[in-house]
This record gives C-alpha cells, structure tokens and sequence, in this order.
C-alpha cells in the first residue's frame, strides 16, 4: 500500500495540471503590474490650469527663459488686454524668477505688471502659494486660448 502512493506522488502529469492554472495566475499579475505602471507614468500629475490666475492675467505669453535671473524672450503672445504692450520677440525680466527656470527653457506665463512698472507672475487665488507658470505644450496652449475667449480685452 505503501508502494501505491509513492507511484502516484511521482506521477509528473498530475503535478502538470496543477501548474498550468498557476503559471497563467502569475502571468496574469504581472501583466496587470504592467497595465498600472504604464498608466501611472501616462496620467500621473496631469497639467492643470488655474483659470482664475489665467483671467487675472494682463497677458499670457509663451516664452523662452534667458537666463535664470528672469529675463524672458516672447514666443507667442497667447492674450493681451487692451493697452498692454506685449510684443512677440521681446524681452524683459519677471520678477522674482521662479527656481526651476533653467535657460532655453520653454513655458506658458501668465503676467502682470505691478505698481512699479514690472513684470510679474499673476498670483494664483491660493494662499501662501509660489508662483504657478506652466510648460510650454499645444494643448495647454489651446486650454488658455479657450480660457481667454470668454475675457474682455
């Protein structure tokens, strides 16, 4: 008796069955592994405008930082507001320059000018909140061109 069960313990096709729907199991989790990954690195951290601060805006202007003191070249001129002297191909410096301006650099600002003739970052309606700009991309610029159509120039 003893002889019979040590026969079917050996047997390696039973031990086949078995690991067919186990193997499937682990491929199965790693390729959900995967499916999460990829869309963790696809939608993580999505861009979002602040409407408010784009409509408090003199300007919006996508620009090319010069050098990380703030000085800026315009590229485009997204939105002005009557009597705001914008041109594209300019340059003036954005005061305070915002740390993780590097030059050649290509970003959406919106600005304003303050009481003292500068330009500045218009302030996002947070509190205690640095000053917000936004990478450069077609699509952001579409979404503030669509925020600006509703503004009075």
């Amino acid at each position: 008796m003893n002889q019979a069960v040590v026969e079917k313990q050996a047997n390696p096709t039973a031990s086949k069955k078995h690991a067919l729907p186990f193997y499937l199991a682990i491929l199965l989790g790693i390729c959900w592994l995967i499916a999460l990954a990829v869309l963790s690195l696809f939608t993580a951290n999505p861009v979002t405008l602040n409407r408010v601060q784009i409509m408090r805006a003199d300007a919006v202007i996508a620009a090319e930082i010069v050098d990380t003191q703030g000085k800026v070249r315009v590229v485009e001129v997204l939105f002005t507001r009557q009597g705001v002297d914008v041109e594209t191909e300019s340059t003036f410096k954005v005061l305070p320059p915002s740390p993780h301006w590097q030059p050649h650099m290509q970003r959406i600002l919106p600005i304003l000018r303050d009481a003292d003739g500068n330009w500045r970052i218009a302030p996002a309606p947070l509190p205690k909140t640095v000053e917000i700009d936004y990478p450069d991309r077609p699509d952001l610029r579409v979404e503030v061109k669509e925020i600006v159509a509703t503004l009075p120039r």
